[in-house]
This record gives C-alpha cells, structure tokens and sequence, in this order.
C-alpha cells in the first residue's frame, strides 16, 4: 500500500471514532500527535496501526451490541405499542377509532358525486 492510500485510510478511521480527540483517547496518545499524522508531519508506525485497527474492532462491535438491542428485526426489542401492525392508514391502535359512515351517509355521497341514482 502506499503511503497516500494509507493516510486516507487512517484518517477515515479516526472521522468514524469520532475525530481526533476521541482517537487520541482510543489510541493512548495526545491529540497533537494524531494531528502530526494526519497532516503528514509524521508517519504511523505498524504499532498504531495496529491500535487502531484494534480501535475499530472494538468500536464495530459495541455498534453490533447496540444494533441488536434496537433492530425491529427481533421482536424481543418492540414495545408494546410497536408490536401491532399500524392501520392501513398509518394510525397506530392506540383506542383510536376510524369514523364510520352511516348508511343513510353513503347514499347521500354516492347521489352527491353521481355514483347512484
């Protein structure tokens, strides 16, 4: 890999850690440090690349913990209202009643738009 790719790469690491502080933090260093890498002052040796790799694993994997206590996917994580399928109209069945029309309605609608004579 070259060294261009490789500091693309590492700089798309620390946006998804949550920037330089955070990455500072992960990684045990000072964020002037991270700063000097980023802007190409110094070069990461293979040990920080190896912390960050590391720092990521750790962070994919609490984002996995958390995307299975909240995914719909598992029915275990709905709420109760969440559990019943909403109407067709997109109200929840939260005691909410659809108005219904009377007969005597619906064949004044149907003589108003011409539907029946």
């Amino acid at each position: 890999m070259d060294q261009k790719t490789q500091l693309e790469l590492f700089s798309h690491a620390v946006t998804l850690l949550g920037g330089n502080t955070a990455t500072a933090r992960e990684l045990g260093m000072n964020e002037r440090s991270v700063r000097f890498i980023l802007d190409g002052t110094r070069r990461p040796h293979a040990g920080i690349l190896e912390d960050m790799a590391k720092a990521l694993i750790r962070r994919a994997d609490e984002c996995r913990e958390v995307e299975r206590k909240l995914s719909p996917a598992f029915a275990a994580n709905l709420t109760e209202a969440q559990e019943k399928p909403p109407l067709h109209d997109g109200k929840q069945r939260l005691g909410m009643r659809t108005k219904r029309l009377t007969p005597d309605q619906v064949a004044h609608y149907e003589r108003a738009f011409g539907l029946k004579d």
